[in-house]
């Protein structure tokens, strides 16, 4: 990803307004503001909010923003407060404005930093993680879109990664009320290599733009660069060209599935109408990890009544190592993969608690055979001591099981 994004980066804040700022931030109740990000539209602070001893990110708006803008800004913010609890959007904890009436908001605080910055660092994801990342995306652009939200700026630097390896999508509508960059017809949201050709065009952002970015960003994700990057002195609108005029890069000549390919190619379609909704995208996406073998993951889709919630949409983590890049060729079938799951073992409701030692040795003699049985009086100590072993083999080594038998 060797794009050179005008919008990565902002002029410089005078340390003395940065100063002034961490002493609002203070003021508001919230300590020990470090800065760890800076764009295009703002600052974000890691800080301690001592009231419930947690630490947060805040990201102030540095832009200048108009009543109208600042009244649009809270509004949608409020809005995404309907989504609270969504697996795969960052909560906003909180939102206000300093004493100077700069806008801020507070946000659940990702330490593994965005999947940008992760695919920088390791390289492009598997297949596998590809397609569960796009599962779990869909299933935050379509919730939001049920309120009336839209994101506007879908990309890998607004995805951030959970302790979990869970993607979650951030920023959402700061882009439009902090504007953009500037095109003949208008200003434009968003950054240019993931933004949809009809808003470069001076359209307005909408649905189909969201799933347009989700395309853009599986296509970074695959390749670890952007389908249109824009290259080494290329100006802008000679990259805006390429986005509205050219046809998206076949990645078949790399080795990825054909599937795979005719599905970006259609999230990415110039043409908004021939791109499918964020649900739709979510269930084709369902149904290649089906075809090619690999654990079929749920939407997690906001459902409008409590009967709905209580059917249940689970996710399940990307499996992002915290270190290592993935090793090798991951596009083949990995049936037994360790944090997909596996036959029929039950949802984790509560946690597990003693029996260490047992746990211990039933994993230290699946390292060393594919089969070991159980066998004891039988009980809900007995069955539960099984279960769990059952899970942390399934999620720790691939291609083992665990047999029971009572005794």
């Amino acid at each position: 990803m060797t794009e050179n994004d005008p919008l990565q980066t902002q002029r410089d804040v005078p340390g003395g307004a940065d100063l002034d700022l961490i002493t609002e931030l203070r003021t508001a109740g919230f300590d020990d503001a470090t800065e760890i990000g800076r764009g295009g539209f703002g600052v974000v602070y890691r800080c301690r909010e001592a009231a419930l001893d947690r630490t947060v990110a805040v990201k102030v708006l540095t832009a200048d923003l108009d009543e109208e803008n600042k009244e649009r800004f809270f509004r949608e913010q409020q809005a995404m407060g309907r989504l609270t609890g969504h697996p795969n959007i960052v909560n906003v904890l909180q939102v206000g404005a300093t004493t100077t009436g700069r806008p801020y908001l507070v946000m659940q605080y990702h330490p593994r930093d965005s999947l940008d910055a992760w695919i920088r660092l390791h390289g492009p994801l598997s297949t596998e993680q590809v397609l569960r990342l796009g599962v779990r995306l869909a299933g935050a652009i379509e919730s939001a879109y049920r309120f009336g939200i839209i994101h506007r700026d879908v990309k890998p630097a607004n995805i951030l990664l959970s302790d979990y390896g869970e993607p979650a999508l951030t920023d959402f509508g700061i882009a439009h009320v902090a504007g953009g960059f500037e095109t003949a017809t208008g200003t434009v949201t968003g950054s240019p290599a993931f933004t949809a050709p009809e808003v470069l065009g001076g359209d307005p952002p909408g649905p189909a733009s969201d799933v347009y970015g989700l395309g853009a960003t599986l296509f970074c994700a695959l390749t670890g660069h952007a389908a249109f990057e824009r290259r080494k002195g290329e100006q802008v609108v000679a990259q805006f060209l390429r986005i509205t005029t050219q046809p998206v890069p076949d990645l078949r000549e790399t080795g990825i599935d054909e599937d795979v390919c005719a599905l970006i190619e259609m999230a990415m379609s110039r043409n908004p109408d021939d791109r499918p909704t964020a649900a739709a995208l979510g269930e084709k996406i369902r149904g290649l990890q089906l075809d090619h073998g690999f654990g079929v993951d749920e939407m997690a889709l906001h459902a409008g009544t409590e009967d709905d919630h209580l059917q249940g949409r689970f996710s399940v983590p990307l499996g992002l190592p915290s270190t290592e890049p993935p090793a090798g060729d991951h596009r083949t079938p990995r049936h037994g993969s360790s944090d997909v799951p596996v036959g029929n073992l039950a949802l984790e409701l509560t946690s597990f608690v003693g029996r260490r030692a047992e746990l211990t040795e039933t994993q230290h003699l699946l390292e060393l055979s594919r089969l070991v049985t159980l066998t004891g009086m039988g009980g809900r100590r007995e069955d539960a001591t099984r279960a769990e072993g059952r899970c942390r083999s399934t999620r720790q080594l691939s291609g083992r099981r665990v047999a029971r038998r009572a005794g």
